[in-house]
């Protein structure tokens, strides 16, 4: 099971419960369907992993690649100051005269200049947590067995 049809569920069970009040079995049914429609029509999916809070137009952001939160690769957010690169990274540029991760439009190095494969994540963390819910239920499944 997904962690959208878990909200779902979840959003249709809080729904009911506010509504429990009413006893007539007709207009539960109605109402437990309509809420599935609306639930369907309405659910939003959620991407937490492209969501770019950089301020700056990507025309004018410096082009080096990042290491970002747990693994990820980002774009530096930072202005573009001397050619493609921020300060920073142009400096870094001047001193080991390469960038540790590239730049964000070329193929992403695998290992690091100790020769250390790099752990990039590959999945997005919502394709992470649906995975840790496909694996609790495959264990509580065996469980009940």
């Amino acid at each position: 099971m997904e962690l959208s049809e878990l909200i779902k569920i979840k959003l249709k069970n809080d729904i009911q419960d506010e509504l429990s009040s009413i006893h007539n079995y007709d207009i539960n049914d109605k109402i437990s369907s309509l809420i599935d429609e609306k639930i369907n029509e309405n659910i939003v999916s959620i991407d937490c992993d492209n969501i770019d809070l950089c301020k700056i137009p990507d025309k004018e952001r410096c082009c080096t690649r990042i290491m970002g939160k747990k693994y990820t690769e980002k774009r530096c957010e930072s202005k573009r100051c001397r050619g493609d690169y921020c300060l920073k990274h142009h400096n870094i540029i001047q001193k080991q005269g390469y960038l540790s991760f590239r730049r964000y439009d070329e193929p992403r190095p695998s290992i690091n200049e100790s020769g250390n494969k790099i752990p990039w994540r590959d999945n997005t963390q919502m394709e992470d947590i649906n995975t840790l819910i496909k694996y609790q239920n495959m264990k509580l499944l065996k469980l009940i067995k």
